[in-house]
């Protein structure tokens, strides 16, 4: 019985804890705030910890724009039926802008599927 008293006299005042006045609630927009102003936090700590990565690809970057810049002088990709794969360099006279570029040269017929 006095276990039933206790646990009772323990349970008891949970629920009137539990309420909150409708002054105290907060309100959407104060939680949208919040939730702002923690995400701008966790962004700006993890930019803090990115820095040093992102100073250390910048050369790497800077040198695949380079590369990427030749693109253009270059013929596409052609898969010979042996599986080898050709990258034609364009001629530099043949680089004025102003014209379309030729269609390069078409690879040849692949004679039969080969069966392994």
């Amino acid at each position: 019985m006095k276990t039933v008293i206790l646990a009772l006299s323990l349970l008891l005042p949970l629920p009137a804890i539990a309420q909150t006045d409708d002054a105290q609630a907060p309100t959407l927009e104060d939680s949208l705030n919040q939730l702002r102003d923690g995400a701008g936090a966790l962004l700006e700590l993890f930019m803090q910890e990115m820095e040093p990565a992102v100073q250390d690809i910048e050369p790497l970057l800077d040198r695949l724009s380079e590369m990427v810049a030749n693109l253009p002088g270059y013929y596409p990709p052609e898969v010979l039926p042996n599986g080898d794969i050709l990258l034609r360099r364009k001629p530099v006279a043949e680089a004025p802008e102003d014209q379309e570029d030729p269609a390069p040269p078409s690879p040849p017929e692949p004679e039969a599927p080969l069966e392994l």
